[in-house]
């Protein structure tokens, strides 16, 4: 991404946000398997923690993530 010119705020922001895409069809297609009792937010907390984030005061700020 360095190559097209995003900065690193937007670069955390727009990572964050391919996470939390790729987690929410992994849980539709896991919900449309089998009974699942996890909530989409417990879902998917623990990938964005995987994400490769520099600074995550901004991404938690902009998502809204405690």
């Amino acid at each position: 991404m360095a190559d097209n010119g995003i900065l690193s705020p937007d670069r955390d922001l727009l990572e964050v946000a391919r996470c939390i895409e790729s987690a929410r069809a992994d849980y539709q297609i896991i919900k449309n398997r089998e009974k699942f009792e996890m909530s989409f937010t417990e879902f998917v907390i623990p990938r964005i923690r995987q994400c490769n984030v520099l600074d995550w005061n901004n991404v938690n700020e902009f998502f809204g993530i405690n």
